[in-house]
């Protein structure tokens, strides 16, 4: 599912020259805008003015900028993705339906048509085709209930609240649903303490989990509990039941537990040490992770300084897989630089991978669903990270998510355009170290006096550019 199929036409088409713009460096002429939305020239420019008097008035320091016939669109670093998706969400039927159901068990057509000011008949338009857009999750809203595993409602409402909660809402909803001591709990068990990336993405998922728990009266866990059967001896399962039966006031129960081992297991979220003594103890997820190493191991490419990334990126790849159906792609899919680093060994060992992940999520065409899609993306990726690994060469600093495969592509698509030039180092950001530039991504928090630049979107050709442009200033290099 791709995020805009949730907005309405106007916010549709803005969004579509938004991503337009981020895959040039320079931005498009006024010509390809036309010719890529088959837009007239006038509605055009109007879906333009328009968005910059929204963009205005709700303080966002972003525009579209039209200067001899070529379009471009600029953010600031103080402007997040997450806050400029809730701009042009805010007034969709479909999002506004979602978000009634995230508070409330049913919906009314006929009391919601007023409150939202539309005719019953649009309405029931409108949820046909949220049906629609739901049916890659397996769920539906019917009669006005949730009909759908419980699990893949929670997820639903995981992947559309990391695409584009804003920072205020994100934290009025933590603390109405009171989270922090279940995250306490979550460090207890996996014995450490998370980073704020991942405190971050338990703290949605906690909210989400807590927020349905208390409102939801019949939910369905049947297909959960077929799946988590060979865990229920998981010796850290055992002990997360235990320590989270206990620690949130009575309040939980056995499914709880179920859900947030699915989450866990499968969102880059516990340490890498947790996730191998996790797998250590067999299961289904187990089995499918040894059969993609042999698939590396086969072809050569599974290195012994990457073995512990690998199986870490392995098993949050196939538990996804295994536990979850859908995904909802807030971007483009920027894979012209991955397909570029891509050697054709790479793109044979791939193949295998995905029939391995096939199996697993018995689907077949499964490279035609956005969860596979972006599973396989994942895959190729940590191919690529166990096959092109460089030493640590690491001046610049990376805040990046909490998932070192991501960190090292995101590392590899950099040393790719800058040429591997010796002078451009990359590390992982430590804030007891000292750097010249950063790079942070999405909405993550950096106050320092250190320049830096916010990425808006996975390291488009836009970003590139101007990041490129950064460093040539930083270091008075002329040509790269």
């Amino acid at each position: 599912m791709q995020i805009w199929q949730f907005m309405d036409k106007e916010e549709q088409y803005q969004y579509q020259l938004i991503c337009l713009v981020y895959q040039q460096p320079l931005g498009i002429s006024l010509r390809e805008a036309i010719e890529c939305t088959k837009l007239s020239k006038q509605t055009l420019k109007k879906y333009i003015n328009n968005l910059n008097e929204r963009l205005l008035v709700s303080d966002l320091e972003a525009q579209f900028v039209l200067e001899n016939d070529c379009l471009n669109f600029y953010i600031s670093d103080e402007t997040s993705w997450s806050e400029l998706l809730d701009l042009l969400l805010e007034s969709s039927l479909e999002y506004r339906i979602v978000m009634h159901l995230f508070k409330y068990d049913s919906f009314h057509v006929m009391k919601e048509s007023q409150k939202m000011s539309v005719s019953c008949a649009t309405l029931h338009r409108h949820l046909a085709n949220l049906n629609i857009l739901l049916a890659e999750f397996h769920i539906s809203i019917s009669q006005g209930k949730q009909i759908g595993e419980e699990l893949q409602w929670r997820y639903f409402y995981y992947e559309l609240f990391s695409q584009c909660l804003t920072t205020k809402k994100y934290e009025k909803m933590i603390q109405r649903l009171h989270t922090k001591p279940q995250l306490k709990s979550i460090e207890r068990v996996c014995s450490m303490g998370f980073s704020q990336n991942t405190a971050k993405q338990l703290h949605i998922w906690l909210a989400i989990s807590r927020q349905r728990h208390l409102m939801m009266k019949y939910c369905s866990h049947e297909q959960l509990e077929e799946k988590m059967f060979e865990y229920f001896q998981n010796i850290f399962y055992i002990r997360l039941k235990k320590i989270i039966t206990q620690s949130f006031d009575g309040e939980c129960d056995s499914t709880e537990a179920m859900v947030l081992f699915a989450f866990l297991i499968s969102h880059n979220v516990v340490p890498l040490e947790t996730m191998i003594y996790m797998l250590g103890f067999g299961g289904p997820i187990s089995k499918y992770v040894t059969q993609a190493l042999e698939v590396l191991s086969r072809s050569g490419t599974l290195k012994e300084h990457t073995m512990e990334q690998v199986i870490y990126g392995l098993g949050n790849v196939m538990s996804k897989a295994y536990f979850f159906r859908g995904k909802i792609v807030s971007q483009p899919a920027n894979i012209c630089y991955i397909e570029y680093m891509t050697s054709e060994k790479c793109k044979e060992i791939l193949l295998d991978l995905v029939n391995v992940m096939c199996v697993l999520t018995q689907q077949h065409h499964c490279e035609t669903l956005d969860l596979c899609m972006s599973c396989q993306r994942d895959l190729l990726e940590i191919i690529m990270y166990s096959y092109e690994k460089y030493p640590k060469i690491c001046v610049i600093g990376l805040v990046l998510e909490n998932n070192p495969i991501k960190q090292e592509m995101i590392r590899l698509k950099l040393l790719h355009y800058f040429d591997n030039h010796n002078f451009v180092q990359f590390k992982y950001y430590n804030e007891h170290d000292e750097y010249d530039f950063v790079i942070v991504e999405g909405q993550q928090c950096f106050e320092n006096l250190t320049p830096y630049y916010r990425l808006k979107q996975d390291l488009s050709a836009k970003e590139l550019f101007e990041i490129d442009q950064r460093i040539k200033e930083l270091f008075s290099i002329k040509a790269i």
